[in-house]
């Protein structure tokens, strides 16, 4: 619950200073990815602790026990798929050859 929480106050962090140029230096958009990624994996912390203790419900246990699956992959995917591309945006910053001023956009 206080994952949940501190990711929206990221992103309440993120919307409003998303003008100054620190935040835009972290690129605002690919900062609502990690959030979004990260909640996801919260989300699938309360999927894993559910279960389902009835016979006839074998469907529904079903059903989250793939759901889980796909909502854990997903946020880890987002979470991390992001931060190695930021990675990847200051290697290729620091690490350029022909130092020409080039932006690289979100």
């Amino acid at each position: 619950s206080f994952g949940m929480i501190f990711a929206g106050v990221c992103l309440v962090f993120n919307i409003v200073f998303r003008k100054r140029k620190i935040v835009k230096l972290t690129s605002p958009n690919l900062n609502y990815l990690i959030i979004v990624g990260s909640v996801l994996l919260y989300t699938c912390v309360y999927l894993y602790v559910y279960s389902v203790n009835s016979f006839d419900r074998q469907d529904l246990e079903t059903f989250i026990c793939n759901f889980r699956i796909w909502v854990f992959s997903l946020g880890y995917t987002l979470c991390f798929a992001v931060i190695l591309s930021k990675t990847w945006r200051i290697y290729y910053i620091f690490n350029n050859p022909t130092a020409k001023k080039k932006a690289i956009k979100d």
